[in-house]
């Protein structure tokens, strides 16, 4: 498949392995390649299509891998499937060193869904090296919980944004301006009554920020006006 490059015999692969993954999910699990994308890719879409718990095993390995574009397909495969397991999985990508595929994987988080994924990813903006990720993974994740809404979520989100300290403070403050960027993204009112609270913020850039957040309305990106 990976050195086929004629449609039709790439068709035909793709359609051989289609069917023997019917049979056993094994052999077309073992075509995954981290050097060839382009095959990866579309295995990876075939998992998807008999996503058994096999299946999403097979998904979760991908994490492991070094190819960008094969993980944000699995990615990808794994946020259009309803089994609970997968977004299980999701949130393992979250932790990837590539800020695209953190904020891919964070995008594709849903809620209402697994209690113990929206306990994670609390957990995860709580923590220290939250603030050393980058602005596209820190929005996505709290975008997250700005969507979920739960009384944790937003307890978790004020924090972040209201959370200053003697260590570290150009970061934190750059944690607590995109939490501004993500309930301004989102727009709930639960998410406008957290940006009227920043407004009596004493850090002149939150306070400004949630003020033009407030102003602006949803999407406005805020950090680069």
């Amino acid at each position: 498949l990976a050195k086929s490059e004629e449609p039709g015999a790439r068709r035909a692969a793709i359609a051989y392995l289609e069917e023997a993954g019917r049979q056993n999910i094994e052999v077309l699990a073992s075509q995954l390649q981290d050097g060839e994308p382009a095959a990866s890719k579309e295995i990876i879409a075939l998992l998807g299509r008999n996503a058994g718990k096999k299946a999403l095993s097979h998904l979760a390995t991908l994490k492991t891998y070094a190819n960008k574009e094969i993980k944000l397909a699995a990615v990808e495969t794994l946020g259009s499937l309803a089994d609970p397991l997968a977004q299980k999985i999701i949130i393992e990508f979250l932790q990837d060193a590539d800020e695209d595929i953190g904020a891919a994987a964070a995008d594709y988080l849903r809620w209402p869904g697994d209690a113990s994924t929206l306990e994670r990813a609390i957990g995860m903006i709580s923590a220290r090296p939250f603030h050393d990720r980058g602005d596209k993974a820190k929005i996505a994740l709290m975008r997250f919980l700005a969507r979920a809404g739960t009384p944790e979520a937003l307890t978790a989100l004020g924090k972040a944004m209201g959370k200053s300290g003697l260590f570290n403070r150009a970061k934190q403050e750059h944690t607590r301006l995109c939490a501004v960027e993500a309930l301004a993204a989102v727009g709930t009112s639960e998410a406008r009554e957290l940006l009227n609270s920043g407004l009596k913020s004493s850090n002149k850039k939150v306070s400004e920020a949630c003020r033009k957040a407030l102003r602006a309305g949803p999407e406005k990106n805020l950090m680069n006006p």
